[in-house]
């Protein structure tokens, strides 16, 4: 089947430092990447040993991850909140550290030491030196380590649409080349999305840009389209919306394959009419350098 002319969308967003964040969306009529990606072998084989394609999350000294936070410079809008439990017999010293979405380097640290059961909660609108894009939100990724095992966990809130999201943090482990998610489309403001972060924090150079194909099926496991995603920003969000062909299908599957980008960390948020949401991490079928 011969492929028709691919449909492009660029957004450019402004940022404070009078850089633009580019993300460019690709359209195809063709399964790209590796999908031979569908290939029920590949794909059965690198599942884990009982069918469990994510392990739940145990108290670890980390990394542990949380692939995007979004927070604005107001008292009532969106922010992102989270909480680092200790699962040691002792006090455990705790160290997080904040990226924007483009730097290599860390815009801020913090150093913390969190008693016996004791939990930290932290809202990253409190956390001074990060820098605001011009829309006056700020966007980033954390990253979490410990001297004894903890858990990590986050909540995003969007308070202009009146409804938050959560879940646990992620680890290396949750570094996924080949990655799966479902998705729903309620209309209104909102409906599916992802967030996106390409390897781990720290790890992106501005030289860098991050890569995603992948392939859209309906329901029934039907082929909808395939689609590329281009960006020059390590930690991103695209809208479901942008990604599967106008008017195909309103529930489906994604696969993604981030293999270009040495694997990324994926989840999912749904919502209906900015009211009611849940969020989730991809599923992961095949670990980064765990490939053919």
């Amino acid at each position: 089947m011969s492929a028709t002319r691919p449909l492009t969308i660029l957004a450019l967003v402004t940022l404070a430092s009078s850089a633009v964040a580019e993300q460019r969306i690709t359209f195809g009529t063709e399964p790209i990447g590796t999908a031979a990606l569908r290939s029920p072998s590949r794909y059965a084989s690198t599942l884990p040993a009982g069918g469990e394609a994510r392990a739940v999350s145990t108290p670890s000294s980390g990394p542990w991850f949380i692939n995007y936070f979004q927070v604005d410079e107001t008292r009532s809008g969106d922010a992102t909140l989270f909480a680092v439990r200790n699962h040691d017999t002792g006090p455990v010293a705790i160290t997080v550290t904040y990226f924007d979405t483009r730097s290599p380097s860390p815009q801020t640290e913090e150093h913390f030491t969190i008693p016996v059961r004791g939990v930290l909660t932290r809202n990253t609108r409190d956390v001074p030196r990060l820098v605001a894009d011009n829309d006056g939100l700020v966007r980033g990724s954390i990253r979490v380590d410990a001297d004894g095992p903890v858990s990590v966990d986050f909540f995003q809130v969007f308070g202009s649409d009146d409804f938050a999201t959560g879940d646990a943090a992620a680890t290396v482990a949750d570094i996924c080349d080949l990655l799966t998610v479902r998705f729903m489309d309620f209309g209104g403001e909102r409906a599916s999305s992802i967030t996106v972060l390409v390897g781990e924090p720290g790890g992106f150079t501005p030289a860098d840009r991050s890569t995603l194909v992948g392939q859209v099926y309906d329901e029934d496991g039907d082929f909808v389209n395939s689609f590329s995603v281009h960006s020059d920003e390590a930690s991103f969000v695209v809208p479901i919306r942008s990604i599967v062909r106008e008017g195909s299908t309103l529930f489906g599957s994604i696969e993604i394959d981030a293999a270009e980008s040495d694997g990324a960390i994926v989840y999912v948020t749904h919502s209906a009419h900015g009211r009611f949401s849940v969020s989730h991490p991809a599923v992961c079928i095949e670990a980064t350098g765990s490939g053919p």
